[in-house]
């Protein structure tokens, strides 16, 4: 979808995305799930289990991390008001019509979907994204050098922001390691600036979750460059929790109201968008050891109290249950908890 042209065609005539939706809705059919609740994981799969959910009998959740039609708008590959945009709001406003609930990871996407969408507040959650401890306590850093971006090279992230401010780090900290991801539609395009501005930045992918926090713990600060955009504002981003989960401080500059958390929580540095401020707060933060640890420890009891995923995981079940007719189920899905 990040590439306009096609992006724009995948909607301009929803045959094909409705060819797959059946397609993966006979599949699933085809399984005889012996389930209580169908829940779809964003759109194509929400829309899958919303068309199996009416042959089945059984009740869906569409469970939904972002939407569409603002990202296409972002990547450039619909107009605002056109056959395409106007397809694919059509169809996220199905799934909010059909599914029997809708989950969101931010109250920014709820109000969205009742103002824009005509959905229907009782049926929509917030229920963010999280993570549990990857590590009993934070480790000490002697030595900081080694900063981390661990999301997707992506038009949605503010690449722009992080390439702009590296050359001010390296220039007052030569010997500063820095990791970025080798996926994402623009990967090529920033490997390109990088040897092109002689940036001498280390590419990585881990398959393997287990191997990807080992690395993760391995490094001294976690970057956050946000965009200002309405998609990237109704999002909670994974890559704040899978910091969090291994004590990781953030550097991210203020957008959406998950900044306020690091810096609220004191779990990090909130800079401004320019590429001065931001290369400044990594290098602040670089240069202070205690506070490295002492915001990764922040964060780690965070995950254990106030932002502890298992009662994220409590309140689908209790939607489950009622969907089902049924208590609320505390047992069973407490004791994900404990793994």
């Amino acid at each position: 979808m990040a590439t306009p042209a096609v992006g724009n065609a995948l909607f301009w005539s929803p045959a094909t995305l409705r060819k797959q939706i059946g397609m993966l809705a006979k599949a699933i059919i085809s399984t005889h799930p012996e389930v209580d609740v169908l829940q779809g994981e964003q759109q194509l799969a929400s829309m899958a289990a919303v068309e199996a959910g009416r042959v089945l009998g059984l009740p869906v959740v569409a469970d939904l991390h972002a939407m569409w039609s603002e990202e296409l708008l972002d990547f450039g590959s619909t107009k605002r008001g056109s056959r395409a945009d106007r397809n694919i709001r059509t169809l996220e406003s199905a799934i909010l019509r059909d599914a029997d609930h809708v989950s969101v990871v931010s109250s920014e996407m709820r109000e969205h979907l009742v103002s824009n969408l005509s959905a229907d507040p009782l049926k929509i959650s917030v229920i963010r994204n999280g993570a549990y401890p990857q590590i009993p306590t934070a480790r000490p850093h002697p030595n900081p050098r080694r900063i981390v971006f661990a999301g997707m090279l992506s038009q949605l992230q503010n690449i722009g922001l992080l390439l702009e401010a590296l050359p001010i780090v390296y220039h007052e900290m030569p010997d500063v390691e820095v990791y970025l991801t080798g996926k994402g539609e623009l990967a090529d395009s920033v490997k390109r600036q990088c040897r092109k501005a002689r940036l001498p930045v280390r590419f990585f992918w881990f398959q393997s979750p287990s191997r990807f926090h080992e690395f993760l713990a391995s490094c001294d600060v976690g970057l956050l460059p946000a965009n200002d955009d309405p998609s990237r504002r109704m999002v909670h981003p994974t890559k704040l929790y899978a910091y969090m989960s291994v004590g990781l401080p953030i550097v991210t500059n203020r957008s959406a109201s998950w900044s306020d958390i690091v810096d609220g929580e004191g779990i990090g540095i909130v800079t401004d968008s320019t590429p001065a401020g931001f290369a400044n707060g990594i290098l602040e933060m670089l240069r202070d050891p205690g506070r490295i640890q002492s915001c990764g420890e922040r964060a780690l009891t965070l995950l254990r109290t106030r932002y502890a995923y298992i009662k994220e995981i409590e309140t689908f079940g209790a939607i489950y249950s009622k969907l089902c007719g049924s208590g609320v189920l505390t047992s069973p899905i407490s004791s994900l908890g404990s793994g």
